[in-house]
């Protein structure tokens, strides 16, 4: 704990974008495949009160490229499958939308960012892909 109240935690790994390869919210995160147990456990130190599967999704070691997730909700992949949809949604508590952004990139990490207070989406996203992501993240009071 240093002076500001901020833990930090070494994570010993050949793999350098932990965001791309690590999936969570406060409660609940996917750890990619690739990690050894070894930096699994490492990850699962550093976050206590995190549960955490490992697993990939749509076959990429990478799940924060294809979906994101709040404290209310998340936003996936329109490719990612119905096995791999259901493990998400038991994982994470709650029901998950499909979508896109930027005009159909499946890679929704790269056009949004995201916290239970709100989210930024990349300009070049339709007004659907909005509606989407807003009603998905649990920003609108209708079912996804």
């Amino acid at each position: 704990m240093t002076k500001l109240g901020v833990t930090v935690s070494v994570i010993k790994t050949e793999h350098t974008a932990l965001g791309n390869t690590i999936l969570m919210n406060d409660r609940a995160g996917i750890i990619s495949m690739a990690y050894d147990r070894e930096a699994v456990e490492a990850i699962k130190r550093a976050f206590p009160k995190v549960k955490f599967e490992q697993f990939d999704l749509c076959g990429l070691p990478t799940p924060r490229s294809v979906g994101i997730v709040t404290n209310k909700g998340g936003l996936f992949s329109a490719n990612l499958p119905d096995d791999e949809i259901k493990k998400v949604e038991k994982l994470f508590g709650f029901e998950i939308g499909l979508g896109t952004v930027n005009l159909g990139s499946p890679f929704v990490s790269a056009g949004i960012v995201a916290n239970s207070n709100g989210f930024v989406m990349g300009r070049n996203s339709s007004g659907y892909e909005l509606g989407r992501a807003d009603e998905s993240l649990g920003f609108l009071n209708s079912t996804v």
